[in-house]
């Protein structure tokens, strides 16, 4: 299939994965690529800083491309791909247990774990087999959640609670450095936009809610502003950081800076 140019993310030069619009000249690119750039301008444009947004509209026009499979070379499209190739009959398995080289198509490598990992096949699906907490708590959704127990984020790493109180998973920061190393935690200040929706998530917090980089529960108030509403200082002075309007502090500045690039979309 031929590219579509305005579709091919020009830092891979591949149709987009996750299809991200920078906001200075609406060019498509990948998310992933996007976090991964080392320089502060838009690599199309080189407009600083260099701010993207996930694009719904690129996505759906990806998702619905023709695409065929390499291994049986039936047609589908990009969004079924994936489901395709989990039952594709010609697709090649690579196993993953460790120490194993082993590479077959879908009948062979089911033998393959059936014959020669018996033991893990087991541990992993055998549910008396699986270990249970002792408590959950349920949030959001009734999924149940154990707010202070290691947890996989969207992009399928797994985060820690840190100092602060937040998840970290120790991963690149999206965006432009602002305050720290530009890594996400990993015990404290400012964590990726993974990881902030973890926090979200195990708080049970409601639209509008975030969490700082101190971990205190924010939201904006009536003038646009973020404050966590806790009693702080500020050199000599004692003052309250909100909650609707006023002045506030060093840790709701960061996050209302970082809200229109790192955290766009999160709740």
């Amino acid at each position: 299939m031929e590219k579509d140019s305005f579709l091919t993310c020009p830092v891979c030069i591949e149709i987009a994965t996750e299809p991200a619009e920078s906001s200075c000249c609406g060019v498509i690119f990948c998310n992933q690529c996007c976090v991964d750039l080392t320089t502060k301008g838009c690599p199309n444009c080189r407009n600083e800083p260099f701010v993207w947004k996930d694009s719904l509209v690129a996505r759906r026009m990806i998702s619905s491309l023709p695409k065929t499979c390499p291994s049986c070379e039936e047609k589908t499209t990009f969004g079924d791909f994936k489901d395709h190739v989990m039952k594709c009959p010609k697709a090649v398995r690579t196993c993953s247990i460790s120490n194993c080289t082993f590479k077959g198509m879908n009948d062979e490598f089911l033998v393959h774990i059936a014959t020669y990992h018996r033991k893990e096949l087991l541990e992993r699906f055998d549910q008396d087999s699986q270990p249970q907490p002792e408590k959950k708590f349920v949030i959001g959704g009734g999924k149940p959640v154990d707010p202070i127990a290691p947890a996989k984020n969207m992009k399928g790493i797994e985060a820690k609670l840190g100092a602060s109180g937040k998840f970290y998973c120790g991963g690149k920061l999206e965006g432009n450095k602002c305050c720290c190393d530009g890594n996400c935690g990993p015990t404290d200040g400012c964590n990726c936009k993974s990881c902030m929706m973890l926090d979200i998530q195990t708080r049970g917090l409601g639209k509008g809610y975030w969490v700082n980089r101190e971990g205190f529960t924010c939201r904006k108030g009536n003038g646009g502003r973020v404050y966590c509403g806790r009693k702080t200082s500020r050199g000599f002075v004692s003052f309250y950081c909100g909650p609707d309007n006023g002045d506030n502090c060093q840790a709701c500045r960061i996050l209302e800076s970082q809200l229109p690039a790192r955290y766009q979309g999160v709740n």
